[in-house]
């Protein structure tokens, strides 16, 4: 294992380094240190726990993490950063812990391939938040871009991923890209019938303009990856679409905990939806500290964009921009 680094957030440099033994430990595996969903969720849980601890006057010193990468490197080779500067740029833009957090890097190649379980339940914010006063006049889309060109070379790799153990087909399962081909184009028809200029995000730019154009635009359409969990905790207005379970249009539920009353359906998506999870989500902001909502930056999804219902969903939060 190697030491690469250690980060002070909101907290002075004591000289303190985290070391696996005596702090909280995020070991990204072989199949998800590159991936925003995965990041977010572990860091939104080691946020959690020191703001809470700070909030009830458990823990008044720094709170401490190690981060152990099995590699630092691009996703791509071009790619204008790697894994580590991205992760670094989503916890230096977290609401940060009242007393602090100190997060010590380790790599170290995992040889044993199994992926530790993650959840959504937790959506930390960013500083900067999504405000509609200072938006500019264009809608920001998820590209499918990446979708497609993984698509294409299936046939043609032959082995599995150095480090992650997965073939090609296993990274993109899920996305069924024809579909997912007609649910962008259909969006993009639509935009052009309102006159209405976009935008095209993805995981490959670098992560301070994924995040500045996410903060501009009126509305979000995202399918279920990469920026799509940044836009969560911006709390950008985004509407899911796709073929996952969790971009479908009137995915309703209902849950009911012991000893409660019935809620009103909660849409579901990958925030707030997990398991047996009620279907609230934990926030925090600085009114209310941690509490537990529902998740109020994905409003609708629109599937495949191909029914009347969800092209009419889209024409709905397009007319209300105006």
């Amino acid at each position: 294992m190697k030491y690469i680094d250690t980060w002070y957030i909101n907290c002075e440099n004591n000289g303190h380094i985290p070391e696996l033994h005596n702090s909280d430990v995020i070991r990204f595996d072989n199949r998800n240190y590159h991936t925003y969903g995965i990041w977010i969720c572990f860091l939104g849980h080691v946020f959690f726990k020191a703001s809470r601890l700070n909030e009830n006057g458990i823990l008044d010193k720094p709170y401490s993490v190690s981060i152990v990468l099995p590699l630092i490197e691009k996703y791509k080779d071009e790619d204008t950063e790697d894994n580590l500067t991205r992760i670094k740029y989503i916890v230096e833009n977290y609401v940060p812990p009242k007393n602090g957090m100190i997060i010590s890097i380790y790599e170290s190649v995992e040889n044993k391939k199994i992926i530790t379980p993650f959840d959504f339940i937790i959506k930390w914010p960013y500083k900067k938040q999504w405000e509609k006063n200072k938006t500019e006049d264009y809608i920001a889309i998820n590209d499918i871009a990446t979708l497609q060109k993984k698509h294409k070379d299936v046939g043609a790799e032959k082995t599995v991923h150095s480090i992650t153990g997965a073939t090609l087909q296993q990274r993109i399962s899920g996305y069924q890209i024809d579909k997912m081909e007609v649910a962008f184009n259909n969006i993009i028809d639509i935009l052009n019938e309102f006159g209405l200029e976009y935008k095209l995000v993805d995981y490959s730019m670098p992560v301070n303009d994924l995040f500045n154009t996410l903060l501009k635009c009126k509305l979000f359409c995202s399918w279920t990856g990469g920026p799509y969990y940044i836009a969560g905790g911006l709390n950008v207005p985004t509407l899911g679409y796709g073929t996952t379970p969790f971009a479908q249009s009137n995915n309703y539920f209902t849950k009911r905990i012991t000893g409660t009353t019935l809620d009103k359906p909660i849409l579901q998506t990958f925030w707030g939806m997990s398991l047996s999870h009620p279907g609230k989500v934990v926030h925090y902001d600085e009114e209310n500290g941690v509490h537990q909502r529902k998740q109020t930056s994905i409003i609708d999804n629109i599937g495949i964009v191909s029914s009347d219902i969800e092209k009419n969903i889209l024409r709905k939060q397009l007319m209300e921009l105006e």
